[in-house]
């Protein structure tokens, strides 16, 4: 593709963007990672499953539960701040 094409659109790319890919370009030579190589960032958000199944039981005993009841009951049973 001729640069006339790419440069209009350059000034819109924030210049750590294009030493990042230019970064994984040289070291995996795509500058589309694969994502399974990525870092995880920010906090784990899955209950673990015998959380889930005693949450399920908790719902199925109180089908009415408001949000912040629930909210509370997993704090006040299993430590677990939403």
């Amino acid at each position: 593709m001729p640069r006339r094409y790419i440069n209009p659109y350059v000034k819109l790319l924030a210049v750590d963007s294009i030493y990042r890919w230019a970064e994984v370009f040289e070291r995996t030579g795509c500058v589309i990672r694969d994502p399974d190589e990525y870092q995880p960032f920010g906090p784990n958000l899955k209950i673990p499953e015998d959380v889930q199944d005693s949450l399920q039981e908790h719902l199925q005993e109180n089908p009415t539960a408001y949000l912040d009841e629930i909210q509370e009951w997993l704090y006040e049973q299993h430590e677990i701040l939403t």
